[in-house]
């Protein structure tokens, strides 16, 4: 029998028979359990194999109906040979199984017929758990019966075939890569860690080698182990109509699982924990010779093992006293972070409280400077020692408390996000969820006064930390600390006699009262109404300003005003010496702090005022701008800082200093992978795009490059010129309100008369002066990566930067190449993770781009480059599955349905790209018509114009010294 013809039989079942002969008998099957920790509103219940499943039934329409599969082992189940073998099984659920023998995503035809996008079925593997989701378009069984399916297949009747795991033992190796790119090494040291100070974590070793040569037996003992009914759950969130025929239906697809007669006993690595002997640990780091220019740091890592959380497991007071940590730690970093707020300052420190990535227990990170390292941490234990002797003050209850009350009552009851993770932690963590546990929790919490949160402050902090640990430099001073040494330390501090803790009161103001007095509510110039439905205004000063009022659709920044001013004159005005000292002058401007205020003082106010995002400066090669977003009520401090730092930027040797440092830090800990930024360096950088800020590498040896006094001086020259700029005002509104809070603020912007800017090193736009090449660029970056980059770009100057319904095409072609490309991994084999196609307009180079980049090794280097280069002639030929056309088609309806290109954050970036490149404003109801119309054809054609031999580049970025 075909997959196909089992979707088919069993969704007949449910759709036609289950009422006729099902209900009563699969009823009496469903055995009672104890689930009087849940909420009512909640439908549950647990098979004879003890399978279970929870299903919350919405009233209001969801976007799609949301489906959890739980397996509740993870890492800490693993035995020696099984390291992150969780995470490979959960990688080979994708691989298929009896009904989805081809595996689910590598099927576009049976996606299709079951009306199922790719991007909506995820997989995690962790800790404690592994869950695998399944989001379908609400209301259609025959998705939702195919999700089911899924699920039965990775509960009963994975493969583990020696080709499906050879294929992906690449796809882990690069899965690593990207994830930890540069920094690989904190990954091991992070792990180790783990390995030595929690039970149930194995020793990690050479994963590369691990991945490469593990047995099959291994990875199939740990499915039988571990993937078994009993600890298998199944949520399900959504609008749902008919929650008996649901249930009934997820009764009958897995009530055939069979249970397991002699299941393995789990590790109990939590009571474990708490048992075991206090832990002394010392870890010496090798520092990456890229950064071997950062300023060394020494790391204390100190844990309070909360032991009485076992007491109170599973029960609303355990939801009590994990809550009642959280504050406290929240407060914690607040005294840590106001102990530290000054310039070239010797320490920083984090406290966090977690029972999920490892048992329950206050962490304290504490990061030093080279000879700091006893100092730092004595600063530390006082602040402890002054919050557990004398509590915290009546100002920090009351905001710390305030600020958590409304995070609960943000939480919306009629999301799916919501019910989803209550619903986790009750699955996976045991945490109990009763009727009304928000309501419970919010009265509890309202009540709670500050003299009982000073006693529990007290109960928790009266201890001494189980666990240290201590990284240092290979060769540093601390590596020789004695374990009696550093706990006597701590022992000296947590006994000393200590005053209260008193922080710095914030700022009563941005601006004094007389300046503020001072400024003028200038009448503007000029008032029109604009093609977008703007009302335009030119000040006195020359400022243009837009007023965008209309209700955004919901997005992340709907509630908020958004502003957006900018002028088209950048780093290009300036020398090509002077480049760094023009980028990094706002950072350091905004590291400095505006208006005789430091960039502390600053925080302050904005933590004070609930307006904790501030403003962002930037300089471009040619554009000079500030973005932020607000709160209506909010506005006036916005527009207040946006004057500020036109009108008085600071200077500051100690702040410079300061921030050179701070940015030296941030190159050791990338959030993104450093060999992915400069490969796309190198690559724009051939192809002669200097309108994108550098990152990564040349971003680094750029701090060196940058002058502080030639940075304020560019700085001054660029903010100097309001005549220059326009703003872009967006979001709910009313104009009254804000009009003269614009003539106020803007209106009085400086020209100054040393401003006279002009581009010198302006865009050019044609194409690159290098003509296209056939062999492979090779770049050098003497990085230690462990696979190999490739990278294919394609260019195309264009006369008519207006034609937005050729972006359009562009963008659709992207989208269908996005889905070709997954081919590549699911149905030709390639160890491939992260890879990807995207394509746009470039406005400031009048040229479209698209970019293909590929992370792989260099032993299937030669294959992807070859599979690559057919995929894009397929294209080109029209080779294409209708399926495959058709959910691409469905995906790009998403990028251009009406809702999307009314979030606050479309709106404010088309208007920007309307003033700023005279781009035609084009209702949004137009676009969307454009994208219903488009049809394969115009697709291929697109294709066989941009994918020319002509127009295209390869790129590729190896380690020369690669092993692999």
């Amino acid at each position: 029998m075909t997959h196909n013809r089992i979707i088919n039989l069993i969704f007949l079942t449910w759709s036609a028979s289950i009422y006729l002969n099902s209900i009563s008998a699969q009823q009496k099957s469903v055995e009672e359990s104890n689930f009087e920790k849940l909420d009512q509103s909640i439908r549950h219940g647990k098979l004879p194999n003890g399978f279970t499943y929870f299903i919350k039934p919405l009233k209001t329409p969801q976007p799609k109906l949301s489906l959890n599969f739980y397996v509740k082992a993870g890492f800490y189940q693993e035995d020696e040979d099984q390291v992150e073998l969780a995470h490979f099984v959960e990688h080979m659920a994708f691989k298929g199984g009896d009904h989805i023998p081809n595996g689910i995503k590598n099927d576009p035809e049976l996606l299709e017929k079951n009306d199922v996008y790719r991007n909506d079925i995820t997989a995690t593997a962790s800790l404690e758990f592994t869950k695998y989701v399944f989001n379908v378009q609400p209301n259609n069984f025959k998705a939702f019966n195919f999700g089911l399916l899924f699920f039965h297949d990775i509960a009963s009747s994975l493969k583990f075939t020696e080709r499906d795991i050879d294929n992906e033992r690449g796809v882990m190796i690069q899965e690593l890569i990207f994830r930890n790119g540069s920094n690989l090494s904190d990954y091991y040291i992070k792990e180790t860690i783990n390995t030595n100070l929690f039970p149930c974590r194995n020793e990690i070793g050479n994963l590369f080698e691990h991945y490469k040569n593990f047995k099959r037996e291994s990875l199939v003992r740990y499915y039988k182990d571990w993937y078994r009914p009993d600890l298998m759950a199944l949520t399900v969130v959504g609008n749902i109509k008919d929650i008996d025929s649901l249930e009934q239906h997820i009764i009958n697809s897995f009530i055939d699982i069979e249970r397991n007669r002699n299941p393995r006993k789990m590790n109990d690595c939590k009571s474990t924990y708490f048992t075991s002997p206090k832990n002394f640990l010392k870890f010496e780091k090798k520092i990456d010779q890229e950064k071997s220019l950062i300023p060394d740091f020494v790391e204390f890592q100190l844990f309070f093992r909360d032991t009485h959380a076992l007491k109170e497991f599973n029960t609303f007071q355990g939801v009590q006293r994990e809550i009642s940590w959280k504050l406290l730690t929240e407060i914690l970093n607040s005294r840590f972070l106001e102990a530290t707020n000054m310039y070239n300052n010797s320490f920083k420190a984090n406290s966090r409280y977690s029972n999920t990535s490892h048992p329950s227990a206050l962490s304290i990170k504490i990061t030093t400077e080279n000879k700091m390292q006893r100092q730092a941490l004595e600063d530390c234990m006082k602040i402890m020692l002054q919050t557990k002797k004398f509590g915290v003050t009546d100002k920090e209850w009351t905001m710390a408390k305030s600020r958590f009350l409304q995070r609960i009552k943000d939480d919306n009851l009629e999301n799916s996000q919501y019910w989803q993770r209550e619903l986790e932690k009750h699955i996976v963590y045991g945490e109990e969820m009763p009727s009304d546990k928000q309501k419970k929790i919010i009265n509890w919490l309202s009540a709670l006064s500050l003299s009982e949160f000073n006693e529990l402050a007290k109960e928790f902090l009266n201890k001494m930390p189980e666990d240290i640990i201590i990284i240092a430099p290979s060769g540093h001073k601390a590596l020789s600390y004695s374990e009696k040494q550093v706990r006597k330390w701590i022992e000296q501090i947590h006994n000393a006699a200590e005053k209260p803790f008193h922080p710095k009161s914030a700022p009563q103001a941005l601006i004094k009262k007389e300046i503020l007095a001072d400024l003028k509510t200038n009448d503007y110039i000029k008032e029109i109404s604009g093609t977008s439905g703007a009302t335009e205004l030119i000040l006195n000063n020359g400022v243009k300003v837009s007023l965008k009022s209309y209700t955004p659709s919901s997005g992340a920044h709907n509630k908020n005003i958004m502003v957006h001013g900018f002028s088209p004159y950048g780093a290009s005005s300036f020398p090509k010496e002077d480049y760094f000292s023009a980028i990094n002058a706002p950072l350091i401007v905004k590291h400095t702090g505006v208006g005789g205020l430091d960039k502390f003082q600053i925080e302050r106010f904005l933590a004070d005022s609930g307006f904790k995002n501030g403003v962002r400066p930037y300089i471009e090669y040619s554009e000079t701008g500030i973005k932020g977003d607000a709160p209506l009520q909010n506005l006036e401090n916005l527009l207040q800082l946006v004057y500020l730092h036109f009108k008085e930027p600071g200077t500051n040797k100690a702040a410079f200093k300061d921030w050179v440092v701070k940015e030296k830090i941030k190159f050791r800990k990338l959030p993104y992978s450093l060999h992915v930024s400069d490969f796309l360096h190198g690559i724009k950088d051939f192809t002669d795009e200097s309108s994108e800020t550098p990152m990564g590498t040349i971003r680094f040896k750029g701090i060196s490059k940058t002058n502080m006094n030639r940075a304020h001086d560019i700085y001054k020259q660029l903010y100097g010129s309001a005549k220059d700029f326009t703003f872009i005002i967006s979001g709910d509104f009313k104009l009254e309100t804000v009009v003269p809070l614009v003539k106020k603020y803007l209106g009085n912007l400086p020209n100054s008369s040393e401003s006279n800017i002009k581009n010198i090193n302006g865009l050019s736009a044609v194409s690159p002066t290098r003509k296209p090449v056939e062999q492979v660029i090779h770049f050098d970056y003497n990085n230690n990566i462990k696979g190999q980059k490739y990278g294919i770009r394609f260019l195309l100057k264009t006369n008519d930067p207006n034609n937005w319904q050729e972006e359009i095409n562009l963008k659709a072609l992207s989208v269908l190449t996005n889905y070709k490309l997954k081919d590549l991994r699911y149905a030709r084999g390639l160890g491939l993770y992260n890879f990807g196609v995207d394509g746009k307009l470039n406005n400031s180079l009048s040229r479209y781009e698209i970019d293909f980049i590929f992370d792989t090794t260099p032993s299937e280097f030669e294959d992807l480059r070859t599979e690559a280069n057919l995929l894009i002639n397929e294209i080109k030929l029209g080779e294409i599955d209708d399926n495959l056309f058709m959910s691409a088609v469905k995906h790009l309806h998403l990028l251009y349905n009406l809702d999307q290109l009314n979030k606050n954050s479309q709106t404010i970036k088309r208007l920007h790209e309307h003033y700023r490149f005279d781009k035609q404003w084009v209702n949004p109801i137009e676009m969307n018509e454009y994208v219903k119309s488009l049809t394969l054809e115009d697709i291929i054609n697109s294709a066989q114009k941009y994918f020319n031999e002509d127009n295209k580049y390869e790129f590729s970025m190896m380690d020369g010294n690669d092993s692999m």
